[in-house]
């Protein structure tokens, strides 16, 4: 793929690390806004070994920046972040509640996704 354009398999799977290299997780899944097109979520398994004892959570996707270099996630956050983080519930299925929503924008210290107004095309 070229440019900045991906699909989603060949993010989901790609590494997150802090800026210090240190690697958090994988991306295990992307959550869209179906309406503005905008990339709203991951959620991150985080965690464990071999997958046993990995929990899911989410991060605000405007939370992360790609290393062209590494050809992973960055974000700015430590194990021990992620480790307290809470874990997403099986079945989870309310991302528009925009409470649930505000605390995890603000633990990451980015704006949420619904208060830019500014469509996402031109």
């Amino acid at each position: 793929q070229s440019g900045n354009v991906v699909t989603t398999d060949k993010v989901i799977g790609v590494k997150v690390k802090n800026t210090t290299a240190e690697k958090l997780g994988d991306i295990n899944n992307l959550v869209l806004d179906k309406i503005s097109g905008r990339v709203c979520y991951v959620t991150l398994g985080v965690g464990g070994f071999l997958g046993i004892g990995e929990k899911e959570i989410a991060v605000p996707w405007n939370a992360l920046s790609y290393d062209t270099s590494e050809g992973c996630f960055i974000l700015n956050a430590d194990k021990e972040k992620l480790k307290n983080a809470k874990a997403l519930e099986k079945g989870w299925s309310d991302w528009s509640n925009e409470s649930w929503g505000t605390d995890i924008y603000r633990e990451y210290g980015t704006r949420p996704y619904w208060e830019d107004k500014t469509p996402p095309y031109k």
